[in-house]
């Protein structure tokens, strides 16, 4: 009998047939040293497994091993566990897969821990290339491990039946598990530093939580801590949405000191959209509206926004806006409403201005990290008594163009000597002549394992679509202790050398901030050449720059463990952003926050204009 083999199968049998070489380089850390520390690697191949490779763990911090193995097809996944016991384990800052035969090189920016009893506890990780530059895979694997977490929103509706005894000062706790590990304990009605009094039986309770994404939620801790040491709390039922409805049905009391552990039910959410409708009244939008070319001057005008959301007007909500020419004006709204948006109108006072301000509109969805593009639709307006409405439509697939092109921008940021605390949630969103970044965070990485810093200037290198030429910066804040206060912020973008500069003294807390941006026109490339030099990561680099026109001070060049300057015959490059200084005829430079021991020579300084008249 003859077999009729598919061209498929035969491409199958012979792929599996060749054999490839193949190089993983790890880096790591250790947090104490004990012999025998051994981990596994393999490949999820499209088509098969490959086998487990054996790494053995060495005091290096860095080791690199080469193998050889039957292809697999495009890697999409590759996985990693730990082979120990014993209570020791391995913070992975990266992984590095060299395939040269297939051209293939992939870096997996890892940064998290394989231990145990540290991070989230987990000795096994599945990591995918998908989000990284340079692979476009034709499929997206399921359930694989994201390797990178952010902060984000969580809402919670509590309902509480009963309480006994003394519960004034009591603070209820959580902690999710998910996909993805764990986001840590926090505090559901402490908010800056105040205590909410919990509500019993006659409205639930809802609190917005900002935590680690830890992926689709599967368990849950939640604890009491009573002042008094005497109070207790019958809690019914908790609520939980982020990205979609959960519910954990708990019907028991709890006591200072106990905690309450269980599963998390996910709900449909035709089912639970009644609940959250107190909820929905806390969500919150940021809007970029680019001004009509109609304006000629600066405006200031009280306006009315009203969403439709799902068919359903919302109520107006009124700001005042500044905008004019050439000029995007951003505002924070927060309104009752229901995702998705189908359109948004604009009213204000027909006797103050007589046509429509703007042309078109960019809403970002804070909670759900969403973008929408809407349009004027160039009708008559609506008037109500000296009112005029104008609408704005919804246009789909605006942001697809660019999704798929990525680029690299590197963000620094220059913190305060006022600086009180380094736990800031910070998110930005850059804006350029094509439209919009998603909102980015700036966190801790190789390059800064612990930013924001008093007087310490950290650098944080982002993915986001090609916007184009960057016009504006939006920053996000979020804190429950203190004010972020910073100096500088610059933008560079490494494929273009382009950069800009925001200096100045700034200060947030739990709210936006944005800047409109221009792109430096004079760009001055600074070249240090170092003689010897024991300089370490503490160190500070502070060059001025004297020209015969003007001047630019307090440059901070920063010790970065990404490029590491200022080592012994080392020549560094570094590219300053800045007006027309005209013709250098000084430069200043010092080196401080130091220790005796620390020496630094400066053999070379040279400055290149790139202006050209």
């Amino acid at each position: 009998m003859t077999k009729d083999l598919s061209n498929s199968s035969l491409l199958h049998c012979r792929l599996l047939e060749t054999s490839l070489g193949c190089s993983i380089t790890i880096e790591y850390e250790k947090n104490e040293w004990q012999e025998d520390i051994q981990c596994i690697i393999r490949f999820h191949g499209r088509h098969c497994l490959s086998p487990m490779f054996p790494i053995e763990i060495t005091r290096d911090g860095r080791i690199q091993m080469n193998f050889v193995y039957k292809d697999v097809g495009e890697i999409m996944a590759i996985e990693i566990e730990l082979l120990s016991n014993k209570d020791v384990g391995l913070y992975i800052k990266w992984i590095e897969i060299s395939i040269p035969r297939k051209s293939y090189l992939q870096k997996f920016d890892v940064q998290r821990w394989l231990h145990p009893s540290m991070g989230d506890g987990r000795t096994r990780l599945i990591l995918t290339p998908n989000q990284l530059p340079g692979y476009v895979p034709k499929r997206i694997l399921e359930n694989i491990e994201q390797p990178k977490r952010d902060n984000v929103k969580y809402m919670l509706l509590i309902e509480i039946s009963q309480a006994k005894g003394n519960v004034d000062g009591s603070m209820l706790s959580i902690n999710l598990i998910g996909r993805y590990g764990r986001t840590s304990a926090h505090r559901i009605n402490m908010i800056y530093n105040t205590i909410t009094p919990l509500e019993i039986r006659t409205r639930p309770n809802i609190f917005e939580l900002t935590m680690l994404d830890v992926g689709l939620l599967h368990e849950y801790q939640i604890s009491l801590e009573n002042q008094q040491h005497d109070g207790a709390y019958f809690i019914s039922t908790v609520y939980i949405y982020r990205k979609q409805y959960y519910e954990i049905n708990i019907q028991q009391w709890i006591e200072n000191g106990q905690t309450l552990n269980g599963h998390i039910r996910p709900l449909d959410m035709p089912i639970t959209s009644t609940l959250f409708n107190q909820v929905q009244s806390k969500s919150s939008f940021i809007l970029w509206i680019t001004a009509s070319d109609l304006i000629t001057k600066e405006i200031i005008l009280p306006i009315e926004f009203k969403f439709n959301c799902q068919n359903t007007i919302t109520n107006p909500v009124e700001e005042t806006i500044t905008i004019r020419a050439d000029f995007v004006s951003v505002l924070a709204l927060s309104t009752a409403c229901t995702m998705p948006l189908n359109s948004i109108t604009l009213g204000y006072n027909r006797k103050l201005i007589d046509y429509c301000i703007g042309k078109e509109i960019v809403i970002l969805n804070v909670f759900q990290g969403q973008h929408f593009y809407f349009q004027y639709d160039n009708e008559l307006p609506k008037s109500i008594n000296d009112m005029d409405f104008y609408s704005f439509i919804l246009e789909k697939n605006v942001f697809a163009s660019v999704a798929h092109h990525s680029k690299q921008y590197i963000i620094s940021i220059l913190t305060s000597e006022n600086n009180l605390s380094e736990k800031h949630t910070i998110k930005i969103v850059l804006r350029g002549e094509r439209g919009l970044t998603t909102m980015l965070s700036l966190h801790n990485s190789s390059w800064n394992k612990i930013p924001f810093k008093a007087k310490h200037k950290d650098k944080f290198l982002l993915l986001a679509s090609d916007i184009g030429k960057i016009i504006g910066l939006t920053i996000f804040h979020a804190s429950e202790e203190t004010k972020f206060y910073f100096d500088i912020i610059e933008i560079f973008v490494p494929d273009t050398k382009a950069c800009i500069r925001l200096q100045g003294k700034y200060e947030i807390f739990n709210e936006i901030i944005d800047f409109n941006c221009q792109e430096a026109q004079i760009i001055y490339i600074v070249q240090i050449k170092s003689g010897f030099s024991t300089l370490n990561e503490t160190a500070d680099v502070i060059l001025t720059l004297i020209g015969e026109e003007s001047s630019i001070e307090w440059i901070l060049l920063t010790y970065d463990d990404d490029t590491k300057p200022f080592h012994t015959g080392q020549l560094d490059t570094f590219y300053i952003p800045t007006k027309k200084l005209g013709k250098i005829r000084a430069v200043n430079i010092s080196c401080s926050n130091v220790d005796s021991n620390c020496k630094w020579f400066c053999e070379m300084i040279y400055v290149h204009d790139t202006y050209v008249e």
